[in-house]
């Protein structure tokens, strides 16, 4: 994630609600969530077009 603003975007369309939370916080839970969803995408086998 290059932006904070992207990890708003991501966490937003998690459905999570980031406010007030610190920023390294939600690096943290973005780092979580890219990791635990990039297990299920590569599992499945699924590829970008």
């Amino acid at each position: 994630m290059k932006t904070i603003a992207g990890a708003i975007v991501l966490a937003a369309t998690l459905g999570s609600d980031i406010s007030g939370i610190p920023t390294e916080e939600v690096r943290a839970k973005v780092r979580r969530e890219i990791a635990m969803w990039a297990k299920v995408v590569k599992a499945a086998g699924i590829k970008i077009d």
